[in-house]
């Protein structure tokens, strides 16, 4: 991985002016050895690397060194939502107290993140409004946990995955809808409208009073506002949309009743 100097120059400070009249060897090994050397080696990417270091250090109770680790995670691209995963998998082999006892520390480390991330982007925002400059807004992948459909909101397996939430004056959201064979949803309407875009797989979609209607990749479908309508996968294929969906006044979306079975048959 290449070297961030300065970051690597600071930590080395920090260690050396806390510990080297302690143990100069052992301050002069973790730099040399461990953090220009192993940590420089090719054949584990430094994400993958700081995977397998923080994994150690709660399996082995190190809470002392996780805060520092996990947020050299973060910084080579592990997300929280995969960072949350890992305290869940490691308690069930390293024993539930390891995993535990990381919990303040992680939930420490996402609120730090989160406040330096929001100030900065306050920031941001106060410099280019001052300017006249308009911002570039990058969500990245994994940034919002996948989420399992709410069964007042389907029938049948469902997910969906957040692209964008109607926020900073945008009066629209947006998500990737994966139905398995069968699912869809309930009967619904939009107080301003909404426009689904087939990716992948089968999938039908129906408006209230007329006949089930069969959408492909690349279909764009636009529902009226205030159009009673159903959408979802076929009986047995799959089907995945993307769906933006107007707001008016934060709200986006009215469920109704389930489509039943006998309305989902063809």
């Amino acid at each position: 991985m290449p070297l961030n100097e300065e970051a690597e120059k600071r930590r080395a400070a920090q260690v050396a002016s806390n510990f080297g009249t302690v143990s100069p060897g052992l301050v002069q090994a973790t730099t040399n050895v461990l953090f220009l050397d192993l940590w420089l080696r090719p054949a584990l990417a430094p994400r993958d690397r700081s995977l397998v270091t923080v994994s150690a250090l709660i399996a082995n109770g190190q809470t002392a060194q996780i805060s520092f680790h996990l947020n050299r995670a973060m910084d080579n691209g592990l997300t929280e939502a995969e960072a949350s995963e890992v305290l869940h998998h490691i308690a069930f082999y390293a024993g539930w107290p390891c995993a535990m006892s990381a919990l303040p520390v992680v939930k420490d480390v996402f609120e730090k993140r989160q406040k330096t991330a929001s100030a900065t982007a306050a920031g941001a925002a106060q410099k280019s409004k001052q300017s006249g400059d308009s911002t570039m807004k990058i969500t990245r992948v994994g940034t919002t946990p996948s989420m399992v459909g709410p069964k007042d909101w389907f029938t049948g397996n469902v997910r969906v995955d957040s692209l964008f939430p109607a926020d900073r004056g945008r009066h629209s959201n947006g998500s990737v809808v994966t139905f398995e064979p069968g699912a869809r949803t309930r009967w619904h309407t939009h107080p301003a409208g909404q426009t689904i875009v087939i990716t992948q797989g089968l999938g039908w979609v129906q408006k209230d009073g007329e006949t089930i209607q069969e959408v492909r990749p690349g279909d764009i479908v636009f529902f009226e506002f205030g159009e009673k309508h159903w959408h979802g996968a076929s009986a047995h294929v799959g089907m995945t949309h993307i769906a933006i969906t107007e707001t008016v006044d934060g709200k986006a979306v009215d469920w109704l009743e389930a489509v039943s079975e006998e309305q989902y048959a063809r």
